[in-house]
């Protein structure tokens, strides 16, 4: 150790526990432990960490699901490290003594875990802790699932009084609307709300009384068949799945909205024409996700007409994304549509490759999106096409 590494160390020796504690907990909770080794002071220090919790095993899932049914050994292996993962969240947990968390987010295995997985939620509670993220997907299963498994930790669906937590994050949790109801009545400051393929998810209310809750979304819930929000803190509305009946009592701040699935024009529609169209005098970003149920890469002609039965007034809105643009006619008959109803438009972004799939695969032939000559020439066009549509004041920018 050298002469200026020592006189560091020194340092931080000279430093109150509280002091170090604090440090400590900017690092990660694997980083903050390593820190025991320093010395004997420093063995104990970093069981006061009171940040993030991050334990999550969805590479080790992943890994798994890629691996079933052709690699015996290999699986075998991948659930003994499984194991691991769960021996270690429970040394970590055993070991802290802070009587606070900011944080806490589990992506665990749920089949044949309901009681280990309810342990560790029970633990982020008792801690009071302010984030709560949960992801419990089952191992065995494909990309695109039928959840069989789906459970609700009893230390969730029992909460009386959770009094720090601002955030709620659940995925594949079999949570319902009395459920959601339940958790906004026990935790009073919970700003946002997250809930993702629930199957137990019929109907959800979203009340006045709920006055924090900034933030509500709703994907992947299929079974869901009517929702209700009266919400006057509501700034941000994520809705994707099947089509479902919304009913906007009353979201007069609503600053963000997103829809999105396959079959989503209605509740996309539907926005805009409830109770007079007047929750949108805050609105500044509004995102549809399309969802293509058939084989898109086989359609040839992207040229049909844009058909526009209705037109809206887009004043507020200031800027526009467009993913996946293919320079037809109905694309830019599209971006004249807002470029004609969004008087203060301020930027429009046209990125033409999608996020999704910007290769495809089928048999032995390989089908490129474009290639660079291909993707020179798109550019060239795609000015051609749009410069001369885009006021002055508006930014133009091509991906």
């Amino acid at each position: 150790m050298t002469t200026k590494e020592a006189d560091e160390v020194d340092f931080f020796n000279t430093l109150p526990d509280d002091i170090i504690v604090s440090i400590l907990c900017r690092l990660t909770i694997s980083e903050a432990a390593r820190t025991s080794i320093l010395s004997v002071r420093w063995r104990h220090l970093w069981t006061f960490f009171s940040a993030s919790l991050d334990f999550d095993a969805s590479n080790i899932l992943h890994r798994l699901r890629l691996c079933e049914r052709h690699d015996d050994h290999e699986r075998v292996s991948l659930e003994e490290e499984l194991d691991g993962f769960k021996r270690i969240v429970y040394k970590v947990l055993n070991s802290l003594q802070a009587q606070t968390l900011e944080s806490f987010l589990l992506c665990f295995d749920v089949v044949g875990s309901d009681g280990d997985i309810d342990n560790w939620v029970q633990f982020a509670i008792q801690k009071r802790v302010k984030k709560l993220v949960v992801d419990l997907v089952p191992s065995y299963l494909a990309y695109f699932p039928t959840y069989e498994h789906c459970v609700v930790p009893p230390s969730l669906v029992n909460l009386s009084s959770l009094p720090c937590l601002r955030v709620l994050r659940l995925s594949h949790v079999d949570v319902s609307g009395k459920d959601v109801k339940n958790f906004l009545s026990s935790c009073p400051l919970l700003e946002t709300l997250s809930v993702v393929s629930s199957r137990k998810m019929k109907r959800l209310k979203i009340c006045d009384s709920h006055a924090k809750l900034r933030e509500l979304e709703i994907r992947q819930c299929f079974n869901l068949q009517r929702v209700e929000i009266s919400c006057g803190s509501l700034v941000s509305f994520t809705y994707t799945g099947r089509p479902t009946g919304i009913n906007y009592v009353r979201v007069p701040n609503l600053r963000e909205v997103v829809f999105g699935g396959a079959r989503v024009d209605h509740t996309f529609t539907n926005f805009f024409r409830s109770i007079g169209y007047d929750h949108s005098q805050y609105l500044r970003v509004l995102k549809l996700e399309l969802y293509l149920t058939f084989q898109f890469w086989k359609v040839r002609d992207l040229d049909g007409p844009f058909i526009c039965t209705e037109v809206h007034a887009l004043d507020w809105l200031q800027e526009v994304k467009l993913i996946g643009f293919c320079d037809g006619n109905s694309d830019v008959a599209f971006i004249q549509y807002i470029i004609e109803n969004a008087t203060n438009l301020k930027k429009l972004i046209v990125d033409p490759i999608s996020p999704l799939y910007p290769t495809f695969t089928f048999e032995d032939e390989v089908i490129s999106q474009t290639t660079n000559d291909d993707f020179t020439a798109r550019i060239i066009r795609m000015h051609e096409l749009l410069v001369p549509l885009i006021p002055p004041c508006v930014e133009f920018v091509i991906l």
